[in-house]
């Protein structure tokens, strides 16, 4: 594959999608979209990398995702 045409495809693609104007309820509705595939995608990348042979993980891995443990916040707050 030819890396300057990757790369001129990329930056085609980036502003394709720069130039559409957001509404923004929809703005706030991808952009939450977007960190809940981030999440998803870091437990695969943690997941794949455990069943390998090889365990070099990226130094800035997510201690979430290396643990598989799912961070719950809970809004409710109750009266003292």
């Amino acid at each position: 594959m030819n890396p300057e045409a990757l790369t001129k495809t990329i930056l085609a693609e980036v502003n394709r999608l720069t130039s559409e104007v957001m509404p923004g309820v929809q703005r706030d509705q991808r952009i939450d979209a977007i960190e809940a595939e981030l999440v998803e995608l870091a437990y695969l990348e943690e997941a794949l990398i455990s069943a390998s042979d090889e365990h070099e993980r990226s130094y800035d891995a997510p201690p979430w995702a290396i643990l598989g443990a799912e961070i719950v916040v809970d809004d409710t707050k109750t009266a003292a």
